[in-house]
């Protein structure tokens, strides 16, 4: 904003320049739309997933069965092998769908996430090398342990859907970076791949539902990764330029020894969502957002009125 500093019955002193950081007006209205959206697919999702799972798993069954008739032709056995598998991935997307949509329990302990990394990695090896992709991992830790209050299976989730999504974006092979390292009081782990990058308009709805950059992908599981994070207070972004590769990064806040040793003391955390309860805490988190709108653009109307009161007064 520009005011003129005046003086009365004199020339224009000069001028006035207020700056607004509107970094976070901008993320909370994001973080609004995204929740708003979030709801709608989550209720799309239950309402139609039951419906197509049910034929499904008569097609599925009428197949197995035709497969067991010992006289059928080459030409035919491929057909039901095409059934087969687009049943599978048909099936794959209702139980994404499903996933999304109801509300999910969370076990809070302590854990370790360098174990919980390497868990992952290591699966993650094997299949690689079992498909021959030309894809690498290169480990990169600044720590030995790394200590939170996490549900360590949500937490897999999220190590294994930054890693499909890596592995997707590196059809012709690459390197997979991931490191895990202290920032600030968080702890912070990083996904690098060497694939194909992001332009900023899909970085800025990476983790929307059904944003899927790639082939049969439902364009669940980045969605399903944000909604884990903000379940653990957590943070989520993504870096990418177009050929460049993407950074996928993730924060989790650190736990000292002490807070780690009272939290093993105390047993695990049980936060559970299902039923009116998630549209509660879901209309609750939604109201925050609101109401931290509404408080800033309050502020920034008094300051700016305060401004033109003085600017008036000279």
């Amino acid at each position: 904003m520009v005011s003129t500093l005046t003086v009365p019955e004199r020339e224009t002193l000069g001028y006035v320049y207020t700056f607004d950081d509107l970094t976070e007006i901008r993320r909370l209205e994001r973080d609004l739309r995204m929740q708003d959206r979030l709801a709608a697919v989550g209720r799309l999702a239950a309402a139609i997933a039951h419906e197509i799972r049910n034929p499904l798993t008569s097609i599925a069954g009428s197949v197995s069965m035709l497969s067991a008739i010992t006289d059928l032709s080459k030409e035919h056995r491929q057909l039901l092998s095409i059934v087969t598998r687009e049943s599978e991935r048909l099936n794959g997307i209702i139980t994404d769908f499903l996933a999304y949509s109801r509300g999910k329990q969370y076990q809070f302990s302590r854990v370790d996430l360098v174990p919980l990394l390497e868990d992952t990695l290591t699966l993650l090896e094997h299949r690689l090398l079992a498909e021959k992709s030309g894809i690498r991992i290169e480990r990169h830790y600044a720590v030995r342990e790394a200590w939170t209050l996490a549900d360590g299976d949500k937490i897999k989730q999220v190590f294994w859907n930054f890693s499909e999504n890596a592995i997707r974006a590196m059809r012709n092979g690459g390197t997979l970076s991931v490191s895990v390292e202290a920032a600030g009081d968080d702890w912070q782990i990083n996904f690098a791949d060497t694939g194909s990058g992001m332009n900023p308009q899909t970085i800025e709805k990476i983790f929307e539902p059904l944003q899927s950059e790639f082939e049969g992908g439902t364009g669940l599981g980045l969605a399903i990764v944000y909604q884990i994070v903000q379940a653990h207070e957590g943070k989520v972004w993504a870096r990418s330029k177009p050929g460049q590769g993407s950074v996928f990064v993730l924060r989790l806040r650190c736990m000292t020894a002490g807070s780690a040793s009272k939290t093993a003391g105390s047993g695990a955390i049980s936060l559970g969502h299902s039923g009116s309860s998630r549209s509660t805490a879901a209309a609750v988190a939604m109201g925050e957002i609101r109401r931290s709108c509404q408080k800033e653009t309050r502020r920034r109307t008094l300051r700016r009125d305060h401004h033109r009161h003085k600017n008036a007064e000279h």
